[in-house]
């Protein structure tokens, strides 16, 4: 969570397990998707937050944001690239 830091996001509870939350999934959830989610352990967040979180993320470059006609808006974190395995 080092790298968040580096980048200038504060690092709040709620912000943590969003980017839990981000970092350990491999679909590509909607801000919808990460609110039920992370409502279950912070009762009292806003979707607003989880917006405003995702917002700060793409605008530092560490998130993608996906657009679909078939799906909602989903976002994604940016990863390292692998190495090939020539």
């Amino acid at each position: 969570m080092n790298k968040y830091r580096k980048i200038g996001i504060k690092l709040t509870p709620q912000r943590l397990a969003i980017l839990a939350y981000l970092e350990g999934n491999i679909r590509h959830p909607s801000a919808n998707d990460i609110d039920q989610a992370v409502l279950k352990k912070f009762p009292t967040i806003s979707l607003a937050t989880i917006y405003t979180v995702l917002a700060a993320l793409k605008k530092k470059g560490n998130c993608l944001r996906l657009r679909s006609i078939r799906t909602k808006n989903a976002m994604i974190l940016k990863q390292k690239p692998q190495p090939s395995a020539l």
